[in-house]
C-alpha cells in the first residue's frame, strides 16, 4: 500500500498527517516497521497496527494488529469471547508476566485489514467495553526488524 492508500483507508480514523510525519521519519532513520497506535479507546486498552515499510517502492505492508489489556481489564473479558475472537481470526494470546497481557493477529491481505479494523475490532471492543467503539489512531512507533 501507498502511504495515501493507508489514508483514505483510514480517513476516518487518523490525522493524515500522523502517516505521512511516521513515513517520513522511517525514510529518514532508515527503520523498516511503522505501529500506528491506537490508545484513546480505553486507558487499559491499546491497539497497534502494524506496518513494513519498503523503501525502494514506498509501499507500506500490513502484518499485525496486536490489542494490549493492561492491568485487571483482561480478567473481566469472558474466556469464551477471547477464545472465539482468536479462533476465528488465526490469531494467539500473549501476555508478559502481570504488566500486560493481549491478542495478536496476523494480517495478511489489506482486505483483511480493512474489514478488522471498519467491522470486527469495533465490534469486538465494544462486547468487551459494554459501549460503543470508534476507533482513532493518534500516534505512532517506529522500529528495526532484520
Amino acid at each position: 500500500m501507498k502511504p495515501e492508500e493507508v489514508v483514505e483507508l483510514w480517513n476516518d480514523i487518523v490525522d493524515r498527517t500522523l502517516v505521512f510525519t511516521a513515513i517520513e521519519e522511517l525514510r529518514a532513520l532508515g527503520y523498516n516497521v511503522v505501529h500506528f497506535i491506537s490508545n484513546g479507546v480505553y486507558r487499559e486498552i491499546t491497539i497497534y497496527i502494524s506496518f513494513t515499510y519498503s523503501q525502494a517502492n514506498d509501499e507500506l505492508t500490513p502484518i499485525a494488529i496486536t490489542i494490549e489489556f493492561r492491568g485487571d481489564v483482561i480478567k473481566k473479558i469472558p474466556l469464551d469471547l477471547i477464545s472465539h475472537f482468536v479462533k476465528t481470526l488465526h490469531g494467539y494470546v500473549f501476555s508478559n508476566g502481570s504488566e500486560s497481557s493481549g491478542i495478536l493477529i496476523p494480517i495478511s491481505s489489506v482486505k483483511e485489514l480493512r474489514n478488522l479494523l471498519k467491522d470486527i475490532l469495533p465490534g469486538f471492543l465494544s462486547k468487551v467495553l459494554g459501549k460503543e467503539v470508534k476507533l482513532c489512531i493518534n500516534s505512532y512507533e517506529l522500529e528495526y526488524i532484520t
